[in-house]
């Protein structure tokens, strides 16, 4: 039970770190966000 919970919180997070990632190498390279 708890495994499942954890493996689908993973893949809530992976869904979400593609943007997370664009908003943070925008920010590194001076691009507006």
């Amino acid at each position: 039970m708890v495994r499942m919970w954890r493996d689908s919180k993973i893949l809530e997070i992976g869904e979400g770190t593609s943007e997370v990632q664009r908003m943070l190498i925008a920010r590194e390279l001076g691009l507006p966000g």
